[in-house]
């Protein structure tokens, strides 16, 4: 009897530490920041803010299905071609080339050219 009694204490620790750690997970993922690979047709500027008029950070795009982002948030901004004002903040931009180095960054991305805006949809990142 006594040992029925330590196992389901034991069991029970276990589940409540398992719970715990889960919860924690997906806490803490809201706030993680996500490699969102290009999957579009579209290739991606890089802006220094949400909308194309005040301007690109660096000339070179990102080209579509090769490259990626280091996103740590999301916001809105400009509408291009109604497909959603969504945009991605991103602190790295990744150009999947030989030889090419991650780009530190405080740069935006339209989401919509970036993959349909499939990361703001999953919820895994939180407003800026």
């Amino acid at each position: 009897m006594r040992t029925t009694i330590t196992r389901r204490v034991g069991t029970a620790a276990t589940v409540a530490a398992l719970t715990a750690s889960v919860l924690g997970l997906g806490a803490g993922s809201a706030s993680a920041d996500q490699y969102v690979r290009l999957s579009t047709t579209h290739n991606v500027g890089l802006y220094t803010s949400p909308n194309t008029w005040n301007g690109k950070v660096i000339e070179s795009a990102l080209t579509a299905g090769r490259d990626g982002v280091l996103a740590d948030c999301w916001t809105r901004g400009q509408d291009i071609n109604s497909n959603g004002n969504v945009w991605y903040h991103i602190t790295y931009a990744y150009w999947n080339v030989p030889g090419a180095f991650p780009y530190a960054t405080s740069a935006y991305v339209y989401g919509a050219y970036v993959d349909n805006n499939a990361t703001f949809h999953s919820g895994v990142l939180p407003p800026c």
